[in-house]
Parts: structure tokens; C-alpha cells; sequence
């Protein structure tokens, strides 16, 4: 547990690569590892490293909250991965867990247009836009919105 506040903090510092030096050399990796490891792959833009510890961690069993990011960070490496399919997946997984999460929905609008299904993906943003309450959580994903929808 030391070496994993350890590895957080220097993280927090910005050593991301130490950070996941030292992660990767913990012997016994629990879900908590697994999700820190995939989180400084996503970091530093190693896809396919974050999705394999991401599965990991998720298959291994994560707090309600560590596993909401887990399928959005997952999802989003498979974005940048060009899997939209699998991104799909995922993120039906997450509505499916998460049935209030507008992130999610918003995300899938994207997968939805990646794989060719522009009128499925318009619907849906229509409802997300015209829902009368604003969305603390699509702002909180915004910077990854916008990086999906403008490629």
C-alpha cells in the first residue's frame, strides 16, 4: 500500500514514468495496481498497455467508483485505438452499470458516428442536449469529448 501512495504522488509530481516503473515492479498486483498502471499507460498515450491493465483491474474486481472510470478511460483507449466497437461495448457496459451517467451516453453518440450510424448518434445527442437539467458530468469529460469529435 506504501509503494502504491508512493507511485500516486509521484504521478501527482508529474514522473509518470517513475510512477510506472514502480507500479510495474509490485509483484502481488491487485485491481488498485492494475487500475493506477492503466491509468499512467492512458497517461502517456501507450494504448494498448492501458487497455490490457484496464481489463485486469476490472476483471479483478474494482469499487463502484474506481470501475466507472475504468470503463470510460478503457472505452476512450479504445477510441484512440480506432476500435469503436469495442469502445461500444464498453460504454454499454457503463450505461448499463451507470444508467444516469450522460458521459457515457455522450461517448457512445461518438461510437456511434465512428461505426457509421450517424442518425442513431444525432438521436442521442438530441436527448442529451434537451435534457432540462445540465450535465455536471459531461463537463467533467469535456477535454475528452472534444478530443473524440474533432478527428
Amino acid at each position: 500500500m506504501e509503494r502504491l501512495q508512493q507511485a500516486i504522488e509521484m504521478r501527482r509530481e508529474g514522473d509518470i514514468a517513475g510512477s510506472t516503473a514502480l507500479l510495474e515492479s509490485i509483484e502481488l498486483k491487485d485491481s488498485r495496481i492494475y487500475f493506477e498502471c492503466a491509468w499512467n499507460y492512458s497517461i502517456q498515450a501507450h494504448a494498448q498497455q492501458a487497455i490490457d491493465n484496464y481489463k485486469q483491474a476490472i476483471e479483478q474486481g474494482l469499487s463502484k467508483e474506481l470501475l466507472k472510470k475504468a470503463y470510460m478511460d478503457l472505452a476512450c483507449n479504445y477510441f484512440e485505438l480506432h476500435q469503436y466497437k469495442q469502445a461500444e461495448r464498453i460504454l454499454d457496459k457503463g450505461i448499463c452499470e451507470y444508467g444516469d451517467s450522460e458521459a457515457f451516453r455522450a461517448m457512445s453518440t461518438i461510437a456511434h458516428y465512428k461505426l457509421g450510424n450517424p442518425k442513431q448518434a444525432i438521436v442521442d445527442l438530441m436527448q442529451l442536449l434537451l435534457d432540462p437539467k445540465p450535465s455536471k458530468e459531461i463537463a467533467k469529460y469535456r477535454k475528452e469529448l472534444m478530443h473524440y469529435v474533432q478527428r
